[in-house]
């Protein structure tokens, strides 16, 4: 078989096996359940600590370092 052929005929197989594995997903796997896994992605991105705008305090300056301090002060 000639290169490009088989190229082709393995592109076209993997997007039947992705297309079918999308359809599955959308009839084994409820809406509810997707809303669930990314709300809890949601709630764990806004508690990890260090990541400014993304926690409930996101205002709260009381982290933020003085630039007139001495960080060997420290």
């Amino acid at each position: 078989m000639r290169v490009p052929l088989r190229l082709g005929l393995y592109g076209a197989g993997l997007v039947v096996v992705f297309v079918a594995a999308a359809a599955v997903g959308n009839v084994a796997v409820p809406e509810e359940t997707v809303q669930d896994w990314v709300q809890t992605v949601e709630d764990i991105r806004h508690e990890e600590p260090g990541h400014p705008g993304t926690g409930p305090d996101d205002d709260d300056e009381s982290t933020e370092t003085d630039p007139a301090e001495d960080p060997a002060d420290h």
